[in-house]
This record gives structure tokens, C-alpha cells and sequence, in this order.
């Protein structure tokens, strides 16, 4: 699974770890890659480190698009949690590289997914989506 954004309230991040967690009980090998940074990052780093994750968590900070690019490509899947987005460019970028996509339901990725065609439009704060 993949997060690329800032890492700051409001990106879905307390929802998204959770939502890992119980696909982790299903898919036991299953990696989430944070890309982004933010004031956010060390608390995140804290809480996946106290929830024995380190190993399945990892964070890339902040990469140039090139390195994105080839991120994206390796993915499994790219999810954008967000509670609002006006626009979503990571499922855009994640769909130009052929990564399906997983977005909360909001402004802007209801224009860009078709849900159930070219990716999964979910609720907002809807863990067991």
C-alpha cells in the first residue's frame, strides 16, 4: 500500500493506519510506504513503532518525481484517505503509472475514480472499507 501527501490532519493518516492493520490480518506480507513529510511524521513514526509495525511501515520523506514515479510503479495500490481533497493529483500520477487507486469519498477523487471500474471510492472514516 501506498500514501504519498503531506502528513498533516486532515490526509486521513489516523485512519489509514488502522485500515492497514486489519488488511495485515488477511494479507500477513502486506507493506505500507509513506511517502511525504510533515509535523506529523514523528508522532506517526512513534505510534507504528509502538504497534510493532517498523517492519511493514516504511517512510520515504520527501522524493523528487522521478523517484516517485518509480515508486508508484512498484506499488501494489495507492490510497488517499483524506477528509477533503479538492482535487487528488496522487490518483492521477498513481493511475498514469498503472497502480490502481483507493480513495475516501469527496470532491475531488469522485471526479477522477469511477468506483468499481478504475479504482474504490470508500466512506470517509469507514476503517472496515
Amino acid at each position: 500500500m501506498l500514501f504519498v501527501g503531506n502528513l498533516v490532519s486532515g490526509k486521513g493518516l489516523e485512519i489509514l493506519i488502522p485500515a492497514f492493520i486489519k488488511c495485515k490480518q488477511y494479507v500477513k506480507d502486506l507493506s505500507l510506504w509513506i511517502v511525504g513529510d510533515g509535523y506529523l511524521r514523528p508522532r506517526l513514526e512513534e505510534k507504528i513503532k509502538a504497534l510493532g509495525l517498523s517492519e511493514s511501515v516504511k517512510f520515504f520523506g520527501r522524493v523528487n518525481h522521478e523517484q516517485l514515479s518509480y515508486i508508484y510503479n512498484r506499488a501494489s495500490v495507492t490510497v488517499l484517505p483524506s477528509r477533503k481533497e479538492s482535487f487528488g493529483l496522487v490518483l492521477v500520477e498513481s493511475m498514469a503509472c498503472g497502480t490502481p487507486v483507493i480513495s475516501t469519498i469527496n470532491e475531488g477523487p469522485i471526479d477522477i475514480i469511477s468506483d468499481g471500474v478504475d479504482g474504490l471510492l470508500v466512506p470517509q472514516n469507514n476503517i472496515e472499507k
